[in-house]
């Protein structure tokens, strides 16, 4: 779908979704271990009359950036629409997001705690807890996260969820692909 069409239909509070990057180690390694075209996730946030991506990225940590230039850049994001009920506020997904802004990612520690078999079993048996750091983010937890701080009713662990996890919430709708015609100027 032709993003400049759609760009004024994605509200915030929106979940986008990232495909895997060919020349990205840890975004194959994502894909690979979750059996998964998506290995990252975001949420979509009006920022200063931008469509952005608030995002908790590996190396960079959590930070808002425009879609278009993503888009621009050759990634493949598919939009799925967050439904809530009518008394929770959509913004108040991003307030949340956006007070996390600047933190770091999480730690190569809790990412193998959280997807690999056998340190999740050793953790389990010695009862150490799968959120290894509260202020330290992965994108799947980050985004999870987010849409818990308005009483969506989410019962799987955040820290043990990936980005094909996510995608797969009853709250989620999927809209489609997002594609970039050039019909957009991008900032850089």
């Amino acid at each position: 779908m032709d993003y400049s069409l759609v760009r004024d239909d994605i509200q915030n509070g929106d979940v986008l979704a990232f495909g895997y990057v060919r020349n990205s180690f840890f975004s194959q390694l994502i894909s690979l271990w979750t059996r998964s075209r998506i290995s990252h996730v975001g949420i979509a946030v009006r920022f200063y009359g931008r469509l952005c991506v608030i995002e908790a990225l590996e190396g960079r940590g959590v930070r808002v950036f425009p879609v278009s230039t993503l888009l621009a850049k050759g990634r493949k994001i598919v939009w799925y629409h967050t439904r809530i009920p009518r008394q929770l506020s959509r913004f108040e997904i991003c307030q949340y997001g956006l007070s996390h802004w600047g933190q770091r990612y999480a730690s190569p520690w809790q990412f193998i705690r959280s997807f690999s078999v056998l340190t999740k079993w050793i953790c389990d048996k010695l009862k150490i807890k799968r959120d290894t750091n509260d202020e330290r983010f992965f994108c799947s937890e980050f985004v999870v996260d987010c849409l818990l701080s308005v009483g969506l009713d989410i019962t799987d662990d955040p820290a043990e969820m990936s980005p094909a996890d996510v995608i797969e919430l009853p709250c989620l709708l999927q809209r489609g692909v997002l594609e970039w015609t050039g019909s957009s100027k991008p900032l850089y």
